[in-house]
């Protein structure tokens, strides 16, 4: 269930405020790199996976039948993670587990 804040979170996307972009690079950025970085990545492949996840975001708001039905944090942090996943999946091509401590 989404709370008033994570409601905030999404309309304040939904309309392209930039101090919304940044609370959400400033929170959640930290928690991306570090669940990357645990799991054989670099910052660099943090910041593309934090991108990427970013890009679905978008993708998913402009969908009219999206309805967030968990936290914006777990939400998002569970996108960054799949999408890392996968590219941890094409980079080993092998089956790959996540440490993770979070999510």
């Amino acid at each position: 269930m989404s709370t008033l804040q994570d409601s905030t979170l999404l309309n304040g996307l939904r309309q392209n405020d930039y101090k919304t972009l940044d609370k959400i690079y400033e929170t959640y950025l930290p928690k991306i790199t570090a669940m990357v970085i645990r799991n054989k990545g670099t910052r660099d492949e943090a910041r593309d996976v934090f991108q990427e996840g970013l890009v679905v975001l978008f993708n998913k708001l402009n969908s009219p039948d999206f309805e967030l039905t968990t936290g914006f944090s777990a939400y998002f942090y569970g996108t960054c993670k799949f999408i890392w996943l996968r590219q941890l999946k094409k980079k080993y091509r092998t089956e790959v587990t996540l440490e993770d401590d979070e999510g």
